[in-house]
């Protein structure tokens, strides 16, 4: 009967350990699946927040397929990070140390055989970030001029006056200087150098240039045009008409229609445009 009893005991006991044991097992790995939902909770929630920068910023930048493809590069990694964190949560680490070297090994490959896409790639999210430009806007971008054509995530695409399409890398737009002819406000003011002889009344010079300007239709009334004596020059005084257009589509006409109503109207009130002489004495005699 005793010996009856001591099993109960040792089979109760042995249940308990059993039971004890089981729950925390279960326990721990209840932590740890725990764990793993708010990691990938977070990983889900900061993709959502990440899309939506993105397509706030780049949406009508750049072409859909193009944004869709960066939100998928997005989700990818922030998933495999969720995932290198996850893995030692679970007390995986034997598999970590071989992924992480041969993530490592071929991260080193595709850098050096992808570098200058890369550096295109994320030049190209430097400028949808800091937006310095849209689809549409006039610019200039280091020496050319153009309407921006459309972006991408490697190249820039500029339309310029002759109607040539010319394709940027995205480092090379992101390290040069900028001028966005479409701002907020888009008027600009064009200059007209002129030189006058030194014999030439310059409140008479001064006037035919205001004059040209005013009849000019692309030149703004307000802000009204105005002359600057600019220098005095080895043959004459140099002049420069400043003038106000409504936007940078006539960047390149009115300085040219400008000048040519200079030139007639000058002709016109007999005003001389100094240029250089040469004098050849010949005999005692001086010819031109």
């Amino acid at each position: 009967m005793l010996d009856d009893y001591a099993k109960l005991i040792i089979m109760f006991e042995t249940f308990l350990s059993t039971v004890t044991a089981t729950t925390q097992v279960w326990f721990q790995w209840s932590i740890k699946i725990g764990i793993v939902v708010l990691i990938l909770a977070a990983a889900h929630f900061l993709v959502k927040g990440i899309s939506g920068l993105m397509r706030k910023h780049m949406k009508g930048h750049i072409e859909p397929t193009v944004l869709e493809l960066s939100e998928i590069i997005v989700k990818g990694v922030v998933y495999v990070a969720a995932l290198l964190i996850i893995l030692p949560s679970l007390g995986i680490q034997g598999i970590l140390m071989p992924m992480l070297t041969s993530a490592g090994i071929l991260g080193i490959v595709l850098g050096f055989a992808l570098r200058d896409s890369l550096s295109n790639v994320f030049a190209g999210i430097s400028i949808f970030l800091d937006e310095p430009f849209k689809i549409g806007d006039m610019v200039k971008i280091g020496d050319l001029t153009g309407r921006l054509y459309d972006i991408g995530l490697r190249s820039t695409h500029l339309k310029t006056f002759d109607n040539n399409l010319i394709i940027l890398p995205n480092n090379l737009v992101a390290e040069s200087q900028i001028i966005n002819y479409s701002k907020k406000d888009p008027k600009i003011r064009v200059k007209v150098d002129v030189s006058v002889s030194y014999e030439t009344d310059l409140d008479k010079a001064k006037k035919a240039l205001i004059d040209v300007a005013k009849k000019n239709k692309e030149v703004m009334k307000d802000p009204a045009p105005d002359i600057v004596i600019d220098d005095f020059g080895d043959s004459g005084v140099k002049l420069e008409l400043r003038a106000w257009i409504p936007n940078a589509h006539f960047i390149k006409k009115t300085p040219s229609d400008l000048r040519y109503a200079i030139k007639k109207e000058f002709r016109k009130r007999r005003i001389e445009i100094p240029y250089p002489r040469m004098f050849v004495i010949n005999g005692g005699k001086a010819k031109r």
